[in-house]
């Protein structure tokens, strides 16, 4: 049987999940949520965008535990402080300094928002009600804070593992009615006890790597099929609850499988993908929708075929954000990238 190693798996899906969010960003002018409408309409590319919208981010976060859990494997985060003072500075720094440096005054001189600069800032940023795609990063910061007792949860095997979704599911409950009850959207908070789910689930996926191993080939591909079909109800009229949520894991299992039977068929090792969305992924999220608004708002109105648009703007995009990194870098300012 084919083994994949674990860390490889993780390192690939972080790389396919940077595409795709770049990608789905790009492909956000031709759907009601972009901050640009084009002119041509696609409902096949704003059909592309609601099938990658509705597994992108719940994958980001599964690969988020999947790592998390790798690390405490491997001896990692056992001093609580340094633990706390590391995700600060890796997620709280880029987010501040991107936030009010990059996203808010885009924001104001795009027109992209009738506030001012300070309003945008305090009540964007600050307040985190809209910090565009930055809220990616402060929601992952409170997940983080809340696996320090979770991690210390003193059980083994299935007693750990139900332990652990009972607790996130109780979580997942009350976001719901934080978000939408109470309607209290501030510091991403409801954000982070929503994805925290997908998270944790990352964490037993990590520690039951072995078992999904010994999946015979057949049943993984029954898998990566049935996971598909249920992905494609997104795309079917109204809106279910209970659905939705399942077809966020149906992307996330599609993309597991994927990934295992792409890695158990090609040359392993650094390649030039590696290390060019690799290793610069992080700086990519961070820079890359600011590129495309600024593309777009003069692109927008020309009459171009959609697809290649897209295409266009996520290879534009995506390859300036990569050397936007590397000038972070060069400059020797690491720690405002994450890094």
């Amino acid at each position: 049987m084919t083994k994949v190693k674990k860390n490889e798996l993780y390192e690939l899906g972080k790389i396919i999940a940077t595409v795709l969010v770049v990608f789905a960003h790009a492909a956000a002018m031709y759907t009601e949520d972009g901050a640009y409408r084009a002119i041509v309409s696609s409902p096949f590319v704003a059909g592309v965008h609601k099938l990658i919208y509705a597994f992108h981010m719940p994958f980001f976060m599964f690969l988020s535990g999947c790592i998390y859990g790798y690390c405490i494997e491997h001896g990692k985060y056992r001093d609580t402080f340094r633990y706390i003072r590391g995700k600060a500075q890796k997620l709280l720094i880029p987010y501040i300094f991107f936030g009010a440096a990059y996203v808010a005054p885009a924001m104001v001189l795009l027109g992209l928002t009738d506030q001012t600069y300070w309003e945008y800032l305090v009540d964007g940023i600050f307040m985190a009600l809209n910090a565009r795609h930055l809220w990616y990063i402060l929601a992952l910061f409170w997940i983080y804070f809340l696996m320090i007792p979770v991690r210390k949860i003193r059980l083994d095997g299935i007693a750990k593992w139900v332990t652990i979704l009972a607790i996130s599911g109780v979580l997942f409950v009350y976001s719901r009615i934080l978000h939408y009850r109470l309607d209290y959207r501030h510091f991403q908070i409801s954000n982070a006890l929503f994805y925290q789910l997908f998270f944790s689930f990352g964490m037993i996926f990590n520690e039951l790597y072995a078992y999904f191993e010994r999946i015979p080939n057949g049943l993984k591909m029954c898998l990566f099929a049935a996971s598909i079909l249920l992905l494609l109800t997104e795309l079917l009229p109204g809106a279910n609850v209970i659905l939705g949520l399942l077809s966020k894991f149906a992307g996330i299992l599609l993309m597991v499988t994927l990934l295992w039977f792409i890695l158990g068929r090609v040359r392993r090792g650094r390649t030039v993908v590696h290390k060019i969305i690799g290793k610069n992924a992080f700086g990519i999220y961070l820079f890359h929708p600011i590129i495309i608004y600024v593309l777009y708002s003069r692109l927008y109105a020309l009459e171009i075929m959609p697809v290649v648009l897209v295409t266009a703007v996520t290879v534009v995009s995506g390859a300036l954000s990569v050397l936007a990194t590397i000038a972070m870098r060069k400059l020797r300012l690491n720690v405002l990238i994450g890094e």
